[in-house]
């Protein structure tokens, strides 16, 4: 690759990036919720980069590889959205999800969608194709692991690291939401973070722990694991079964608020 295409590939990613940014701030002035989200932090990686073989083959069994969604695929873009404080700082402490967070997590799940079409039309625009439809066959409701995990991306296209709570950590803090599309433009791949989660980094911090309102992470001295269902329980059922009369839809997010590592100010 000479270093004129290198610099057209470096100015089309900007581009993305500004795209990305100009599209998160428009949406929510447009739609009356620009209260919710912070400035988006956009990460690239290979599509053959071998860290998504170790992770279909390590991680999890069955995970699609970027070619095998688009088999002209030469990027992954990898986009986590920030909420606010404002958003945080309402659903830390207690039982159950503030209204704030359920509405700000309805929401984004509606403007991403927005999101990945607009990129995905950008770049066409551009002249190179790019997706996020994932095959359906096999999909298990409620499943745990996933086989298209937009935070195992996000560290591969260094967006974040991840907390021991299974939230990615980015440099604007772990409390928001993911996509990730595949295109087969060569954008130039970000590197991996160094280490965020201060527990991981310094042997300091479990506040995700105590956050947690089921005791969903679990420590055997050094070592911990996420009871995964015990999440899904929460989320789901538990609010129906022993608070119906609570307002609020089927969240929770209590490891990602009221934390070290829920807001960062950049």
């Amino acid at each position: 690759m000479d270093n004129m295409e290198n610099m057209e590939n470096t100015e089309l990613k900007e581009k993305l990036i500004k795209e990305a940014e100009s599209f998160v701030a428009s949406y929510g002035s447009n739609e009356g919720c620009s209260e919710l989200w912070r400035t988006p932090v956009v990460g690239i990686a290979a599509a053959d980069d071998p860290a998504f073989v170790q992770l279909k083959e390590e991680v999890i069994p069955g995970h699609f590889l970027p070619r095998e969604l688009l088999a002209s695929a030469q990027s992954v873009v990898a986009i986590f959205v920030p909420f606010t404080k404002r958003v945080i700082d309402s659903n830390s402490g207690g039982d159950y999800s503030s209204l704030l967070w359920d509405n700000a997590y309805k929401r984004t799940n509606e403007m991403l969608a927005a999101l990945n079409e607009h990129l995905s039309a950008f770049l066409r625009g551009q002249g190179y194709e790019a997706t996020n439809s994932l095959p359906t066959e096999g999909v298990v409701e409620r499943a745990v692991t996933s086989c298209w995990s937009h935070r195992h991306i996000g560290v591969i296209a260094g967006v974040g690291t991840f907390g021991i709570n299974n939230m990615i950590i980015t440099p604007r803090g772990c409390a928001g939401r993911m996509i990730t599309f595949v295109t087969e433009a060569f954008l130039p791949p970000d590197s991996p973070l160094a280490e965020q989660c201060l527990y991981k980094a310094k042997g300091t911090c479990r506040e995700c722990v105590a956050a947690c309102p089921m005791e969903a992470i679990n420590f055997q001295g050094k070592t911990y694991e996420v009871d995964k269902t015990k999440c899904v329980y929460m989320c789901y059922d538990k609010k129906k079964e022993l608070a119906p009369d609570i307002e609020g839809g089927e969240n929770c997010g209590k490891c990602s608020c009221g934390v070290a590592c829920s807001y960062y100010d950049v």
